[in-house]
């Protein structure tokens, strides 16, 4: 340790050395000086400056093919009329400090002459020398380094301004182009060390420190302004602020993101009101900007970014960000051709053969492509839509009953009612027919065909539940329904209901319930927590289990509502990564825009679902098909396990209902006792939000043998089901109704769109 300890302070004074040291030996002092330097025996040399000048002589005359014999005479008299006593004088020897490592060259002149020849006639002669008096500052060197790289081999400046704070550490080796013995060392200092090894006469500033609002000025402006800057830094206050100087200097900007190719140009010095990022940081300035937490400035990223424009891998390490990895990963091959690129950019710009702003993709992979066979073979299984003689036909095969016969506008009013009943992702799975003086309800499967409607189990629930505001609305009017399940073998009939005037009517009870029909809604908000009074819960559960045989649990206590969170979270993760429950969300649940809503009656907006921007962002990234395989190839999207926690833990109660077995009745009645409980809690202003994805995953492991799970996911499921179990006691052959978070809410509703009655309601009374 003692015989390492100077070496190791030695070098460490040594690792901010980035300049090379020049000699030319027809100095008298440099001469002394190079004589003294090459007594030391650990110095190296390169020496191939008879090569060189051969090189020169040969791009002068590049018509001429020369013999070496005609080289060696042509460089014999060269050097005549130079009067130089030695070829070791001709030219310059350049010390590179760091490596202990001398190389003798042509002088700058006839270095640039030589280096830039194969450049002809690409970048013309008068082209070259224009690019000779540019000068470029670059902020950020992971990507920085090899964009300076890139700039420098072309030689399209005089001067190359670079600045990062950081360190080479192991990790940024899969990207940067550099020796494991500059681990530790300043990036700034690595990448004007290689620039100079290529270079030795491109003038570096390096500013050591990265780019603060103390130096920014200095960095754009030190001895002459810059002709054009390239901005790879990652931070967001930094990216903004340059782009400021950049604007008030009118000075050109260029970023490149290392995913699709994707570059940015913003020509200040062309449009000096050119919005920054395109428009994208709208609404805000700099001085908000360091305000913000982390997580408002990840938006702010994205949008930079183009996060649901990058490619589905980059889509994938977004949402792994801080689950799976650590940080954003990048790929040297991205590195390359965004350096690549922005070199290319940054020539034209400078030599005025670009002039346009925005943001433009050369996306390899979508140029060298493959067509993709995407599996949706469950869609086959979606039924055709019932019609009104489908209809007709099976309500033909029950019994006539000696009834009243009801108006159509009394009808109308009762189905109404029905269908304000909720459903799974708001997919309305009911038809109604009115003929010989009864009502009948139908299942509609091809709206309701999905992952989670597993043995039809959801759908009956909503289906229990638009009976149970029928039967409401009816005793509203002071009328009685009959209600018979399945009258048919064919399941797609429900029910049959015939109106009754006679009996007695509870119509003061009803009429509390009835009230509410269309003020209900689902409140997915995370609000703070409040309690709820034991009363108004034992009133939820009187009004539930007023249905014979319903159950109600309530949990409150918070370790518990954190397992539950964790079940929900992992079941909606398992359903977003099933290649069924995936398509079921993002094709016939969620509707991006209002008129997407609108236009089709069904599913649910995307502001439904009380989302931040961010969360919606990432939505939209898990919509991709693409991104999804990924995720599943290594078992990730683990970022979905924990978003139903908060709203969990923020809950006052979580509640769940059941019934006493798995059959189809015990579901349509379960419906019924939950729309009950609903309606209670919207007359008691208490918050009503189903969480039921645990619910649609256990029957499919009970009951299915794990149906169109893969292994994982039936792993997963088994433990989670003994977690549910701990909390939630019971039969595995009961009937799991609807597991529902209740809070206090706020003000405010957003009621779910609904088909037109006309597509749900057939009138007939032959």
């Amino acid at each position: 340790e003692n015989l390492l300890n100077p070496i190791i302070e030695n070098s460490a004074n040594e690792n901010w050395l980035f300049e090379p040291v020049f000699f030319r030996l027809k100095i008298c002092d440099d001469k002394a000086a190079f004589i003294k330097l090459i007594s030391d025996k650990k110095i190296k040399i390169t020496d191939t400056i008879y090569e060189q000048l051969c090189e020169l002589i040969s791009s002068r005359f590049p018509s001429k093919t020369f013999t070496a014999e005609d080289l060696k005479t042509q460089v014999e008299l060269y050097l005549k009329d130079t009067s130089l006593t030695s070829l070791y004088e001709y030219g310059v020897w350049v010390f590179y400090p760091w490596n202990k490592h001398i190389v003798h060259l042509l002088d700058k002149d006839e270095f640039i002459e030589v280096i830039t020849n194969r450049n002809k006639q690409k970048i013309t002669t008068k082209e070259q020398s224009l690019l000779l008096t540019k000068k470029i500052g670059i902020i950020g060197m992971s990507v920085g380094q090899s964009i300076a790289s890139a700039i420098a081999i072309e030689n399209l400046c005089s001067e190359i301004r670079i600045a990062d704070f950081d360190v080479l550490e192991l990790s940024n080796c899969n990207r940067i182009k550099t020796s494991l013995q500059n681990l530790g060392l300043n990036k700034t200092v690595i990448a004007a060390r290689s620039i100079s090894e290529t270079n030795p006469f491109i003038k570096i500033k390096c500013f050591t420190k990265g780019i603060t609002e103390d130096n920014i000025d200095s960095f754009f402006s030190d001895g002459d302004m810059i002709d054009l800057l390239i901005e790879e830094c990652d931070n967001i206050d930094i990216k903004l602020l340059a782009r400021i100087t950049a604007k008030q200097n009118k000075i050109p900007v260029i970023m490149e993101t290392n995913d699709r190719g994707m570059i940015d140009i913003e020509r200040y010095d062309l449009n000096e009101n050119y919005p920054y990022f395109h428009g994208l940081f709208e609404g805000i300035n700099y001085q908000d900007l360091k305000q913000l937490s982390k997580e408002k400035k990840l938006g702010y990223i994205l949008k930079i970014v183009g996060a649901l424009k990058t490619s589905p891998r980059a889509k994938v390490s977004l949402l792994e960000l801080n689950q799976t990895i650590s940080s954003y990963p990048q790929l040297a091959s991205s590195i390359f051709l965004g350096s690549a690129l922005c070199a290319d950019t940054a020539r034209r710009i400078l030599l005025n053969h670009f002039k346009s702003s925005g943001r433009f993709y050369v996306d390899i992979e979508e140029i060298l492509n493959e067509p993709e066979n995407k599996d949706v073979s469950f869609l086959s299984g979606i039924p055709l839509p019932l019609t009104s003689e489908d209809m007709l036909r099976m309500a033909g095969e029950t019994p006539v009953v000696l009834s009243e016969k009801v108006s159509e506008e009394f009808a109308e009013e009762l189905i109404t009612a029905s269908v304000q009943a909720p459903s799974s992702g708001n997919d309305q799975p009911w038809k109604w027919l009115y003929n010989n003086n009864s009502f009948f309800l139908f299942h509609e499967r091809n709206r309701s065909y999905s992952f989670g409607d597993y043995n039809n189990r959801a759908s009956y629930i909503s289906l229990g539940a638009a009976i149970e505001n029928f039967i409401l609305t009816a005793q509203h009017h002071s009328c009685n329904a009959e209600i018979e399940y399945f009258p048919i073998n064919d399941k797609r009939l429900i029910a049959k209901l015939t109106l009754k005037t006679s009996g007695k009517v509870n119509e003061q009870s009803a009429n509390k319930l009835y009230e509410n029909i269309y003020k209900r809604y689902t409140n997915r908000k995370i609000l703070p927590k409040q309690i709820i009074p034991e009363e108004i819960l034992n009133q939820l559960t009187q009004v539930a289990e007023a249905i014979e045989t319903a159950k109600v649990t309530w949990i409150s206590d918070e370790t518990k509502l954190i397992t539950i969170g964790k079940i929900i979270s992992a079941c909606d993760r398992m359903r977003i990564l099933q290649s069924h429950g995936h398509y079921d969300f993002f094709n016939r649940e969620i509707r991006w825009t209002k008129e997407e809503l609108l236009s089709n009656g069904t599913g649910m907006g995307i502001d439904e679902l009380d989302l931040s921007s961010e969360n919606v962002m990432a939505l939209k990234m898990l919509s991709e098909e693409k991104v999804i395989d990924i995720l599943n190839s290594f078992n990730g999207g683990n970022i979905l396990r924990s978003v139903s926690v908060q709203s969990v833990v923020a809950a006052s109660a979580m509640c769940l209902i059941t019934m006493p077995d798995y059959s189809p009745s015990s579901f349509l009645n379960g419906g019924r006792a939950m729309q009950r409980q609903w309606l209670k809690a919207t007359e008691l202003s208490v918050a009503y939000h189903p969480m039921v994805a645990p619910l649609y995953f256990f029957p499919r492991l009970l009951f299915g043998n794990g149906e169109g799970l893969n292994d994982d996911m039936q792993k997963e499921l088994i433990e989670l089901r003994e977690e549910f179990l701990k909390i939630f006691p019971g039969d595995n052959l009961r009937g799991e109704i609807a597991l529902i978070r209740v809070f206090i809410p706020d003000n405010g509703m957003r009621k779910s769109v609904r088909l037109n009655i006309n597509d749900l309601f057939l009138y007939k009374n032959d």
